[in-house]
């Protein structure tokens, strides 16, 4: 799109382009990163032909990893250890820390905060928090084990492509000087978007020359990944030291520090630039409470809509508050029903995965084209739910859940569920017991308490292969048809089981076989759903398989469950808007893309805005954020500190500071975070609303 602009501009006479001009260099910010790593990794030792690792290989090593540890872990399985340490690996890289720096600053928080649980009063304030940073602390030695083995084996990642192309720009003057005379003209685009590590990296090579930086601070959304959403308020301060100096000493602000406003919304029709302008507002006014992060920031105006003879039309913004998320799913189907055609381009944007379902099945209903985007959507498709439930069952007989969407999928009753289950327990209970000595003995009761309904399918297909098959499901209360469906169930979980040892991509399309899926889609006419996000699921298994040494079922199902439980730590798919089929995604993933038509559904609290606590009577909301939960690096720790909540709780001594001021002053920070988490929950809301040219639906229930 930009070399037709730029050819436009000089046809217009507004500036000239040499017939023989190349064009410009576009890439994102972690391939520049890696084009300076490849050019001039040598200079600190990196092989330029290191290999970047995708995410399902860096899983597949990190899993490994977490297997082969003797290690007594603070996690309880290897997927979310896994997981832990992956972003654990990333957020060193992108704050420019040390494994010995992190471990130490780790360790400061958890005295700290076991220091204040033992305070009288306190002890429920504090809850999980030392633990919280004990288990960061202590998988600290499994981050640098993985970091070992992609040295040892010429490996990299986005995050070490990052930190290695800081390295270069701020320890080799020469590389750095190289790369400015070759690119005398900079555009950053999307800068609120850029952590302090691409921020140190990009200021080391362009600082003080022809540089500019466009962005939105209302649209920085993706500060779980360390991006800093204050980047645009100090560019300036970063990349323009000698306009700072002159403004300093008098000089003209826009003359030594030049902003330039791009208010105008070419997108958007007014109403909804009104409604975002709302949804904003709070971001532009400029308070500030004691507790929130202090600095100056850039002024961003309310956004302008585009000029009538550009096409401006009013446009409409619908609200609903339904009686629960059911009648919430079917009002937004019935909207989109109604301005569906053809050629609309619609969308509905939700905060989080698991609203998709049911908005989807009321879409099915009504007979409109839709597809779920990214892989985490893809998840919900029933038929691809199905494949990766019998994949699942046959490799952990442990996951019963898995087993009961089996056996509900083929239509079993609620009654011979029931049934299956006590036999379930029967055959656990008449199983040979080993005893053992001491903590690890293990009665017949523990086993019946917890009843594997893999074993009761197991036993009926045994009793039917040899010819008992009459008797024995009267016995424990099985219908006919009830036994009908287990016998399927199991046949399909043990034809899978048995043909464990095939290639990944060989077990999916079995599986799929095995459930008659393949039979099932081909039958169907003009319903392409199911069959699209087969095919999409199929080369999911086929990519993790390339993308992996020896790939195996058990590494494929924890990656997919990581994908669904951290959607927004995935990589956001790349997705251009497709007429005549509406698709449902996430807020996060449609950045920077836009429709016709847009429905915002649950907008209620804890789901959007979402937060973990409950909001309090005069709209409070206290959070206890990155103190309460492995999935948040410490903001204390990061190297954006400055622009986030101040950490007052660090300023005190438990031993020697008054229980009150240490209780208020937990407190206060609690609330800081709360509307530090609001601010980021507005910030996506505005991005969300502003996707919408024409109609915006906003729903609750």
């Amino acid at each position: 799109r930009v070399t037709p602009r730029l050819a436009e501009l000089a046809a217009s006479g507004l500036c000239e382009l040499p017939e023989d001009e190349p064009g410009p260099t576009i890439a994102t910010y972690n391939a520049f990163a890696g084009f300076l790593v490849r050019e001039h990794g040598l200079r600190i030792g990196v092989d330029p032909d290191s290999v970047l690792i995708t995410e399902a290989r860096a899983w597949q090593i990190v899993s490994r990893v977490v297997e082969e540890t003797t290690l007594s872990l603070p996690v309880d399985s290897v997927g979310k250890a896994t997981g832990l340490i992956l972003r654990l690996d990333g957020a060193l890289s992108e704050n420019l820390l040390t494994v010995e720096e992190a471990r130490t600053g780790l360790e400061d928080l958890h005295g700290l905060f076991s220091g204040l649980a033992q305070v009288r009063g306190l002890k429920t304030a504090v809850d999980k928090m030392p633990e919280t940073m004990a288990t960061q602390r202590d998988m600290l030695e499994l981050v640098t084990r993985y970091r070992e083995h992609k040295r040892r084996h010429g490996l990299l990642d986005f995050g070490d492509q990052i930190a290695l192309a800081c390295t270069i720009a701020e320890s080799v003057p020469e590389a750095a000087a190289q790369v400015r005379a070759q690119y005398p003209a900079v555009l950053l685009d999307e800068f609120q978007d850029t952590s302090v590590a691409q921020v140190r990296l990009l200021s080391a090579l362009f600082a003080d020359s022809g540089v500019t930086a466009v962005g939105d601070p209302h649209q920085a959304i993706y500060g779980g990944r360390s991006a800093n959403a204050g980047a645009l308020d100090t560019f300036h301060q970063r990349f323009n030291p000698t306009g700072t100096a002159r403004l300093a000493s008098g000089a003209p602000p826009a003359d030594a520090t030049p902003v330039l406003e791009l208010s105008t919304s070419w997108r958007n029709d007014s109403t909804i630039l009104e409604v975002a302008n709302v949804v904003s507002a709070p971001l532009r006014s400029g308070v500030v409470q004691d507790g929130d992060p202090v600095g100056e920031h850039i002024t961003v105006a309310p956004l302008r809509a585009r000029p009538a003879a550009f096409g401006l039309e009013p446009g409409t913004v619908h609200g609903a508050f339904l009686q629960d998320p059911a009648e919430e799913a079917r009002t937004v189907a019935a909207f989109l029903t109604e301005r569906w055609s053809p050629s609309a381009e619609m969308a509905v944007l939700c905060r989080t995965r698991a609203q998709m379902e049911p908005i989807a099945a009321e879409l099915e209903a009504a007979g409109l084209p839709y597809t779920i985007v990214g892989l985490g959507g893809m998840l919900y498709v029933p038929e691809v739910a199905d494949v990766r439930a019998l994949l699942t069952a046959a490799s952990n007989p442990e996951r019963g859940d898995r087993v009961v969407r089996l056996l509900t999928g083929f239509g079993i009753g609620a009654g011979d569920l029931r049934a299956l289950a006590t036999l379930a327990r029967e055959v656990v209970r008449s199983a040979p017991q080993t005893s053992r000595k001491g903590a690890e003995d293990r009665t017949s009761q523990d086993e019946a308490d917890s009843p594997l309904l893999s074993e009761a399918l197991d036993t009926l297909l045994r009793w039917h292969e040899e010819g008992r098959e009459e008797a024995a499901p009267a016995a424990v209360g099985l219908t006919p048809a009830g036994q009908a469906v287990a016998l399927r169930t199991a046949r399909a979980i043990r034809r899978v089981r048995e043909a464990i040892a095939l290639p990944l991509p060989d077990l999916v399309a079995l599986a799929e076989q095995a459930l008659d899926l393949d039979i099932e889609i081909a039958a169907r006419v003009g319903d392409p759903m199911g069959h699209r996000a087969l095919d999409s699921f199929q080369e999911t298994a086929l990519a993790f398989a390339a993308d992996t040494d020896a790939a195996t079922l058990t590494g494929f199902l924890e990656w997919l469950d990581a994908a669904q439980e951290h959607e927004d730590a995935m990589t956001a798919p790349e997705i251009d808007p497709s007429p005549g089929a509406i698709q449902l995604l996430t807020v996060h993933a449609a950045k920077g893309l836009e429709w016709d038509v847009v429905a915002v559904p649950g907008m209620d609290e804890q789901v959007f805005p979402s937060y973990t606590s409950s909001v309090k009577d005069d709209l409070r909301v206290v959070e206890t954020g990155w103190m309460g939960s492995t999935s948040t690096f410490p903001f204390p720790l990061r190297a954006d500190a400055d622009d986030l909540p101040p950490f007052t709780v660090g300023d005190l001594n438990p031993a020697v500071t008054d229980k009150s001021l240490l209780s208020e002053t937990m407190n206060a920070y609690k609330e800081a975070l709360g509307r530090q988490s609001l601010r980021e929950e507005r910030r996506l809301a505005y991005v969300a609303f502003t996707r919408a040219r024409h109609e915006l639906l906003l729903t609750g229930s």
